[in-house]
């Protein structure tokens, strides 16, 4: 008898779980631009110059659209634009964040949902400029921090714009005899992109 009782509650514990804990996963592939911090231009001044684009994807879940986790991975493969004086400028983030958001008009068709993301993880540099003058290689422990906004049209698409804050955690020093100062690599990324919902 005490063993059917358990049983039963077991059942009743494994079919309320998944509705109370499911979450609805996203992907957003998009693209950005970096400006401010180490990159040294505006937001303007990197819309105008098409070179300095950031791409990447997002992908994670929410649990009732409040809270959730997601993997931000971008890309910039002319970080500093292109000119002359440079032969190379990638940068590679690759962050873990916690997603808290406000499901307004639910977590199925049509709404909106504004949000805060913020975490941890590699910011990877891989730097070089003509003549052999100026090289570097740097993979460091990063953070970043944002606010966003996800429009949905229906229940499986919609639009992401997306504002993000990357720093490095620790100052670049004295590179190949060019004095960086001790201000951590950083700088902010504009996104937009496009949401699957499932």
């Amino acid at each position: 008898m005490r063993s059917s009782r358990s049983l039963l509650v077991a059942c009743v514990i494994a079919c309320g779980v998944p509705a109370t804990a499911r979450a609805d996963g996203f992907f957003t592939p998009f693209a950005g631009i970096n400006f401010g911090g180490s990159t040294g231009v505006t937001a303007q001044d990197s819309l105008r110059d098409r070179s300095r684009l950031d791409f990447g994807v997002a992908t994670g879940g929410m649990i009732k659209g409040i809270v959730g986790f997601e993997f931000d991975l971008g890309y910039s493969g002319t970080f500093y634009g292109t000119s002359s004086a440079v032969k190379q400028t990638n940068v590679l983030t690759a962050m873990g964040n916690l997603i808290v958001g406000v499901p307004i008009g639910g977590t199925t068709g049509a709404g909106v949902r504004p949000y805060i993301s913020g975490g941890v993880g590699i910011i990877r540099r891989d730097f070089e400029f003509a003549s052999g003058l100026l090289s570097t290689q740097n993979t460091d422990l990063g953070f970043d921090l944002g606010v966003g906004l996800n429009i949905y049209l229906t229940d499986h698409f919609g639009f992401r714009g997306d504002l993000r804050h990357f720093r490095a955690s620790k100052g670049d020093g004295i590179l190949n005899g060019v004095d960086f100062g001790t201000d951590a690599f950083n700088f902010t990324r504009a996104a937009v992109g496009i949401v699957i919902r499932y």
